[in-house]
């Protein structure tokens, strides 16, 4: 929304990690996994990482957009994390020398001048023109630039105010908001454009440095650190603290930010998440965004403060795998093989290696290296009072856990009303495990399931791969085909015939993983909209969401419980 000043792939191996957790539950069950005659419960194969994954990987620059933030690092790198839906959070290559984050794009300026843009293009806010910039600013969903040539403004995307229709002359700056622009000229004088509800276009007159602009509000500073804002001022937000000397600010959508000459943030306006809430210490750099904020320390850590629904608060250079999404919080493999786990966690998470991880409703169940199962915390349905022995895959519902061993044989643990937690005898390659139902692949292709029974009876015939929900479930043939049965009032067990790698059963939806990596989910449109249009590596349904992860990249998830996916407890 305002300018924001930023200054050969690596292969990893990816653990795809066989579980069917929570209360949805329906966790990852690879057909290929599945198919062979011994159980297994993970696979190795190389994935491409772009750029330096280290946690230590310093930023000297950083930009907060609508739900993600960007950063680049002292080669010109660029990274991103947060929300996904439309790709802002996956930039190109480098090196960059400027970027700026909108609502669901974000900008880049090249090294040579040139501009990139990436996210959604739904208004041409990413088409920017082939010419050479000094300076570029995304805003919702237009974006602003100054033209190296002649120092005049460019924007492009949406213009229905007003708010891509620059005024003619020089300019040093530019930023672009939500429906209004403004730019400080060559002579120093601010000069706005677009939607005026509430003075945001009405600048004050004087001579300024920089000029930051928000949703409907538009800050500026002068030679001497003094700030000004104008426009709405419903939550505060032209509320500069008093003896502000600062050496930059930053407008975000209802907040914005100052970073004094002392190294220290200010910020003032909206705090209902937090976000005008900066953290003690020395920063050198300061952004704002929608609903969140972000510095920078002299060495380059990031700290980010405000709402961090769609991760956009941590950036992710250590990829998770093994993705496990519950109802109220998940879990992930780290790189390192330890825990990290978000949302509502119902208790402390163990420390040290795992293999695997399976989540619950209110517990979480996970495999160590050598097959001990480990379940947390104690409740009185006994779902995390863990058997004995050794393990190849776990599965959690909402109040008990079933485990697959190494000899094909089942064990179960914890509520066991309607016989949920008492298997059937046998062998099986693979498992998953409903709310109050659960199923398992046999040796020879066919589904035995136990427990609560669901509304129509199991199918017959051959299957490599299930997956239990609350009142339906989902199986894959070794063509890739789905076959579903239960409860369907919101179409859920209505699968499409396309071909899935992977099937994930959710209460009220279903997804498919397909073998190139793009996702079809179906049933509640309420829970299964706005399915990003991209290729993941993994792919995990909860109760009313969907989490997925690109390669390198944190977690993106969609749905009603979205906001569950607050990162709390990643590093």
């Amino acid at each position: 929304m305002q300018p924001r000043k930023l200054a050969g792939p690596a292969l990893i191996a990816l653990v795809v990690v066989v579980c069917a957790c929570g209360s949805k539950p329906g966790d990852e069950v690879t057909a290929d996994a599945a198919s062979d005659a011994s159980p297994i419960d993970s696979a190795t194969v190389d994935v491409p990482i772009d750029g330096d994954i280290t946690p230590s990987a310093a930023l000297v620059e950083i930009a907060a957009g609508r739900e993600h933030t960007c950063g680049v690092r002292a080669d010109g790198r660029p990274v991103c994390w947060g929300g996904d839906l439309y790709g802002q959070s996956v930039p190109p290559a480098g090196p960059f020398r400027m970027i700026s984050g909108g609502d669901y794009h974000s900008c880049g300026l090249r090294t040579d001048g040139s501009v990139v843009c990436w996210g959604t293009n739904a208004v041409g806010q990413t088409a920017a023109p082939s010419q050479a910039f000094s300076q570029i600013s995304a805003g919702a969903n237009h974006t602003c630039g100054v033209r190296t040539a002649d120092a005049t403004i460019a924007c492009w995307g949406l213009n229905d105010s007003g708010d891509a229709t620059p005024p003619t002359g020089g300019f040093r700056n530019v930023s672009a908001g939500e429906q209004h622009s403004c730019g400080v000229t060559t002579a120093g004088a601010v000069l706005c454009w677009g939607r005026n509800d509430a003075g945001e276009t009405v600048p004050p007159v004087g001579s300024f440095e920089e000029v930051s602009v928000g949703n409907d509000h538009s800050c500026a500073r002068t030679a001497l650190g003094a700030v000004v804002c104008w426009g709405a001022n419903t939550l505060g937000q032209r509320m500069v603290p008093a003896g502000l000397v600062a050496s930059s600010v930053d407008a975000g959508a209802n907040h914005a930010c100052a970073l004094t000459t002392g190294g220290q943030v200010v910020c003032w306006g909206d705090d209902t998440l937090g976000q005008a809430t900066p953290p003690t210490g020395t920063f050198t750099r300061v952004t704002a965004g929608e609903e969140h904020s972000c510095a920078l320390t002299a060495g380059g850590a990031v700290q980010c403060w405000g709402s961090d629904r769609n991760l956009q608060l941590t950036p992710l250079f250590d990829p998770l795998t093994g993705l496990a999404i519950g109802e109220f919080h998940s879990c992930a493999l780290r790189s390192d093989t330890s825990l990290a786990c978000w949302g509502a966690l119902p208790g402390p998470v163990p420390a040290g290696a795992f293999a695997s991880v399976a989540v619950g409703r209110f517990h979480t169940c996970g495999l160590r290296p050598g097959g001990a199962a480990e379940c947390w915390p104690a409740s009185a349905t006994g779902a995390a009072n863990t058997a004995s022995g050794v393990f190849m895959q776990l599965a959690a519902g909402d109040a008990h856990t079933c485990g697959l061993r190494p000899n094909g044989t089942l064990a179960c643990w914890g509520n066991n009303a309607d016989g949920r937690a008492t298997p059937p005898t046998g062998t099986f390659t693979s498992l998953s495990v409903g709310a109050e139902h659960s199923c398992a692949v046999r040796n020879d292709q066919t589904l035995a399931c136990w427990g609560r029974a669901l509304s129509s009876p199991t199918p017959a015939g051959s299957f490599v791969a299930v997956s239990v929900a609350l009142g339906h479930a989902c199986a894959l043939s070794s063509t890739g085909a789905a076959t579903c049965w239960g409860r369907n009032d919101y179409g859920q067990a209505t699968a499409p015939t396309d071909a899935f790698a992977t099937i994930h059963a959710a209460a009220f939806h279903t997804c498919g993983h397909r073998s190139d990596g793009t996702v079809r989910c179906w049933g509640s449109a309420f829970y299964a909209t706005e399915t990003p249009v991209a290729a993941f590596v993994e792919l995990s349904a909860g109760s009313g969401h969907t989490c997925a992860i690109r390669t390198g990249q944190a977690p993106i998830c969609w749905g009603s419980h979205a906001a569950n996916m607050t990162q709390a407890d990643l590093p």
